[in-house]
């Protein structure tokens, strides 16, 4: 897995929170999005690692991070 891209998500119930960063750190996207629409940009990205807050419905996302997703890395933090 080449991770040259990082995708951060604040997880809500209806709006979630996207950042997409190159591999110097750099915002390629920062935007509130939809369920639906948060799949699709995470589906754009398939060797990225992501990045989400440890809550109710994290595992549920984790799960469903794109497509394909076994071939996303997807951590979630408690802090």
């Amino acid at each position: 897995m080449n991770n040259n891209t990082t995708i951060c998500v604040d997880l809500a119930k209806e709006v979630f929170q996207v950042a997409v960063f190159n591999k110097a750190g750099k915002a390629k996207l920062n935007k509130e999005v939809s369920a639906k629409k948060m799949c699709l940009i995470i589906a754009q990205y398939p060797d990225a690692a992501i990045f989400m807050e440890a809550c109710g419905s994290a595992h549920h996302w984790a799960r469903r991070s794109g497509p394909h997703p076994l071939t996303h890395c997807c951590k979630i933090s408690s802090q």
